[in-house]
């Protein structure tokens, strides 16, 4: 052994790691439109079964609500662990979740009413990733917003995915830029209610052959004030830094 071995075999390892690295990725070689065609069908087929299936119940006549929204902002094709991805957003209401700082009004002809509205109006945006090779489901992630009390006096009703992309800062890491306005405000077509942004970082893992997507609020927060890709991207590398 002589004495450039031990960088030789450094060198050797260093590289071993980066080929066998799964990195996220979009997959530049699926045009936009090829992607949309084929997640469409999907969404009907599976996207929004699985939005009835897993929504609460209100005990209205017309049943569940169901999974009402499909983001067209979401259909991208990715590339992890040597897998094609391809992904689609949709929203429905996984449970009624009480607010125990809502109590009911003392003259309401239904007591326990307008508490009742405003938790049951608001919506989760869910992630769906889909095998790119065979279109079977791989993974649904809850992209959850925290609710802010100074911010909302409801529950946050995911309404637009503006970007998703790589995270960049972070290896196997995805970014996704949300707006949500508070489920409590009135439904009014001639009034929009305040819109608020906040970007959540997804971290994609292999679990003994299955994709596994976590969300991390360690570094941006929930609810943060991120309204761009760049701007979380910026406050990951000063998180990386630390």
């Amino acid at each position: 052994m002589n004495r450039y071995t031990p960088w030789i075999l450094m060198l050797a390892l260093f590289a071993i790691g980066q080929t066998s690295r799964a990195e996220l990725q979009l997959d530049s070689s699926k045009k936009p439109k090829q992607v949309e065609a084929t997640l469409k069908p999907l969404f009907e087929s599976v996207v929004r079964p699985y939005g009835e299936s897993h929504s609460a119940d209100f005990g209205w006549p017309s049943g569940k609500k169901g999974t009402s929204t499909s983001f067209e902002g979401s259909n991208f094709a990715w590339v992890f662990n040597k897998m094609g991805l391809l992904s689609n957003i949709g929203s429905f209401t996984p449970e009624i979740a009480p607010l125990e700082d809502c109590k009911p009004d003392a003259d309401e002809l239904n007591p326990g009413h307008r508490c009742d509205w405003r938790r049951k109006g608001f919506k989760v945006c869910h992630l769906f990733m889909f095998n790119g090779n065979d279109l079977k489901l791989e993974n649904v992630t809850r992209l959850d917003i925290v609710r802010d009390t100074k911010q909302i006096s409801g529950l946050p009703l995911c309404l637009s995915v503006h970007a998703m992309a790589v995270a960049k800062a972070i290896p196997d890491a995805m970014l996704i830029t949300m707006s949500y306005i508070d489920s409590a405000e009135r439904a009014d077509p001639k009034y929009d209610p305040p819109e608020f942004y906040s970007t959540v970082l997804l971290r994609f893992s292999d679990a003994n052959g299955k994709l596994k997507i976590e969300q991390d609020n360690s570094c941006l927060g929930n609810p943060n004030k991120y309204k761009t890709i760049a701007a979380a991207r910026k406050a990951l590398t000063a998180c990386s830094a630390r």
